[in-house]
């Protein structure tokens, strides 16, 4: 039974990840927010937490992993920076 419920989360979370993506919105609908987290940034060595000026990602080996998705018009958009170092 736990390794079924383990499964399970495991399944959720790809799915959850793979939003992410910015190929993972293929209906045309605007996904800008996602699309500025998906630009390779210049992230500095040792940085595990990235904000991009809307969303926060996390950091790994100096590349994006799993991000927030909240959509940021541009003038609301804010300078990007590492939030947190090893």
């Amino acid at each position: 039974m736990k390794q079924k419920s383990f499964l399970a989360g495991f399944l959720i979370l790809g799915i959850i990840l793979t939003g992410c993506r910015k190929d993972a919105n293929k209906n045309g609908a605007d996904n800008s927010s996602v699309e500025s987290v998906s630009k390779t940034p210049n992230i500095p060595k040792g940085c595990i937490s990235w904000f991009d000026g809307c969303n926060i990602c996390t950091v790994k080996d100096g590349r994006l992993g799993a991000c927030t998705r909240k959509y940021c018009p541009p003038e609301v958009m804010q300078e990007p920076e590492c939030l947190k170092y090893e």
